[in-house]
């Protein structure tokens, strides 16, 4: 029992410093607590994210991998969808623009091949967006894609994707 207290307890000091923004702290608990028992996925996105805040890019790309899978262990293909996103967008903004190409598409193949109505929609289409944007430097086609992906945001109430979409607004 004891073990089970403190392992318990490293991820609760995990969750806690996560929540203040200590991501330091929080890569250090999540680690440890990971290191006793495997964590659940809520924890893995947590751990994922507080590694790239960070900068170790490489395990945060690892935990959100273990997420992804976890995720379609589950059944939940949106939720996969959406670690895949944040896997892809942690490689693109590190220069792995292939491997980064890969997850995104895993992600918009799996809203498509299950046909959701969820705020996932919105994140497959952020890189298409961005694409239309930084790649084809089609500004007309990047505002309405990045209208839809706020649209989706409101409609799901999702902060985290109505910022990314503004973002391009604004850049477009």
């Amino acid at each position: 029992m004891g073990d089970t207290v403190t392992v318990s307890g490293t991820l609760d000091s995990g969750r806690e410093a996560w929540a203040r923004r200590r991501w330091g702290e929080a890569v250090a608990k999540l680690r440890a607590a990971d290191a006793a028992t495997p964590l659940a996925i809520d924890d893995l996105e947590l751990l994922a994210t507080a590694l790239f805040l960070t900068g170790v890019e490489g395990e945060s790309t690892e935990a959100w991998a273990r997420a992804h899978h976890a995720c379609l262990a589950e059944d939940d293909a949106a939720r996969a969808a959406r670690c895949a996103f944040w896997l892809g967008f942690a490689l693109d903004i590190t220069g792995t623009d292939a491997p980064a190409a890969g997850w995104y598409e895993r992600g918009r193949r799996l809203i498509a091949d299950a046909g959701l109505d969820c705020v996932e929609q919105g994140y497959v289409r952020v890189p298409g967006a961005m694409a239309a944007l930084m790649v084809d430097e089609d500004a007309a086609a990047a505002r309405a894609a990045f209208v839809d992906i706020v649209a989706v945001a409101e409609r799901h109430g999702d902060a985290d994707l109505a910022v990314l979409g503004l973002l391009g607004l604004g850049h477009a």
